[in-house]
Parts: structure tokens; C-alpha cells; sequence
């Protein structure tokens, strides 16, 4: 992997300031949704992906509707199955050509 393949990563309060959330706001929704959050430890530091801001933002627009600790975890875990299953269709091998009988006269 070189330098330019890395991805970029960030910390909380990174994301607190794109985001417009304290860090303590972040750090409490990093322990109840960690299973879901996407991260990287690079010494004793904990990096958050590009894909976690989305699920951060997600969690925001949820959170702000007054959705439930439940209600926002399940919604995360259908669209982590979702993605699996879009993952797995895309990895299922081409279905071989059909094989026609010879035709006789």
C-alpha cells in the first residue's frame, strides 16, 4: 500500500467541528454505536473513516428526530445487512452460458 492508497482518518473532535457536535456528544454515540462505527488505531489514538462521519451524520438526523437508542440501532443494522448483501451478490461468479442441445435434422 503507498502513501497515496491510505485512507484518510480522524479523530472526534474532527468530526465534532465538521459536524457541528461536541466531542462528549461524539464520544457518548462512539460507545453506544461502536459496533457500527468504522475505526483504525494508530498507536493509542482511535481513528474514525470516512464511513463513520456518514454513520455520525446519520445518527445526528436520527437523534435529532427524537429517534430511540433502539430504534437508530436498528436502523443501522439494516443497512450494514444491506450492504453485505450488496456485497455478496456483486462477489456471486457469472452464471455459465446456456448450453444448447445439437440440433438434429
Amino acid at each position: 500500500m503507498t502513501a497515496g492508497d491510505k485512507k484518510r482518518t480522524y479523530k472526534l473532535t474532527e468530526i465534532a467541528g465538521k459536524l457541528g457536535i461536541t466531542r462528549s456528544t461524539l464520544a457518548d454515540w462512539s460507545n453506544q454505536f461502536r459496533e457500527f462505527l468504522p475505526t483504525i488505531t494508530i498507536g493509542d489514538s482511535l481513528r474514525y473513516t470516512e464511513e463513520a462521519i456518514e454513520i455520525f451524520e446519520i445518527i445526528s438526523k436520527m437523534k435529532h428526530s427524537h429517534k430511540s437508542l433502539s430504534h437508530i440501532k436498528d436502523h443501522l443494522k439494516d443497512m450494514r445487512n444491506k450492504e453485505l448483501a450488496a456485497v455478496k451478490e456483486e462477489e456471486k461468479p457469472a452464471a455459465p452460458p446456456l448450453l444448447r442441445a445439437p440440433a438434429f435434422s
